[in-house]
């Protein structure tokens, strides 16, 4: 099979997200961290990209079957390594999707644009196989159009220092469509996160159906885990003052998709020196800095809490308010 360059011009677009990817299977190693694999079917050629680091990547497969794209990944033992796969919607779509790694579910974060999704992840090397399931693969009937839904979520403002256990979500569905024919084990919080379950039995937090806001339209009341979230909405977003957009997705039981979206303000902050911790050391940094730009304060010091540009009164409450907590646990 033949072997074909990929140019300087391709890597930019594909770093952004926007290149037009287009069984048979060769690997490209188009630079020393990308990876191209094409796929062959039923006429149609596409490319899946592979960004990775610190890894060998190799056993490309597409099983059209089984819905998946599945690899194995490789490197020096006990160091860490990523992969950021590109994979085009006209080859397999995931609502959601599921990455197994030797077969156990997985954490990672989805970018989608109208033609493309990109999946990160990231693992403790040494060998592992990896599962990328979808849930449409080409070859099937298109799946059914989605739906806009009206999502709710409380709190309204989210303190990141908060140890509450549950964010709460409300959703409804147009006219036409019933809250009950949603699969709640689809639901995804920002395409990543699973509405929280009880261990035993692995069910979901209780749910329920009502009027929240008394509009006479029902609405799903679902939880999703509050530590998850106010950590990926500070280390993954890197959000820690102002209004956050969330995404809700999901499924109803005949495959019809839905999606709605809702603004919550973010309040976290004082943590100057970024240590994790917020003490007198960052009133310090505060002081010292006070009335400049954050282009003006020392590298690695950020005490514009409030991320409005300028060091002022209004950032030394943000670090009194939050005095003594520690920022979210990463995942």
């Amino acid at each position: 099979m033949k072997i074909k360059p990929v140019s300087e011009i391709m890597l930019m677009l594909l770093l952004i997200g926007m290149l037009a990817l287009t069984s048979n299977i060769q690997r490209v190693k188009a630079e020393p961290a990308v990876l191209v694999f094409c796929i062959c079917w039923d006429g149609y050629e596409f490319e899946v990209v592979v960004l990775e680091s610190n890894t060998t990547v190799f056993d490309f497969d597409f099983r059209q079957g089984d819905k998946e794209i599945r690899f194995t990944v490789s490197g020096p033992s006990g160091t860490t390594g990523f992969c950021n796969v590109t994979i085009p919607k006209a080859l397999l779509i995931g609502e959601p999707w599921l990455i197994l790694i030797d077969g156990i579910p997985a954490t990672f974060i989805v970018m989608e644009n109208a033609t493309h999704a990109m999946l990160y992840f990231a693992y403790v090397h040494s060998t592992h196989n990896v599962q990328i399931i979808g849930t449409w693969v080409i070859g099937e009937p298109p799946p059914p159009a989605g739906i806009t839904a009206a999502v709710d979520i409380a709190p309204d403002t989210l303190n990141l220092k908060s140890k509450g256990e549950w964010i709460t979500c409300y959703i409804e569905l147009p006219k036409d469509y019933n809250v009950s024919d949603i699969d709640i084990y689809s639901i995804r919080l920002n395409d990543t996160f699973p509405v929280s379950l009880l261990p035993k039995p692995p069910v979901p937090v209780p749910t329920e159906i009502g009027d929240y806001d008394n509009d006479t339209i029902p609405d799903l009341m679902i939880k999703f885990n509050r530590t998850a979230l106010t950590s990926h909405i500070y280390h993954t977003l890197g959000i820690t003052y102002g209004d956050v957009t969330l995404k809700i997705t999901g499924n109803l039981t005949d495959g019809t998709t839905f999606e709605g979206k809702d603004t919550v303000k973010v309040i976290f902050g004082g943590d100057a020196d970024l240590n994790g911790l917020i003490e007198m050391p960052d009133f310090y940094v505060w002081r010292e800095n006070f009335g400049k730009t954050p282009e003006q304060c020392p590298p690695h010091m950020h005490p514009d809490f409030d991320n409005n540009e300028v060091v002022e009164l209004l950032d030394f409450y943000i670090w009194r308010e939050n005095f003594g907590a520690t920022t979210p646990q990463q995942p």
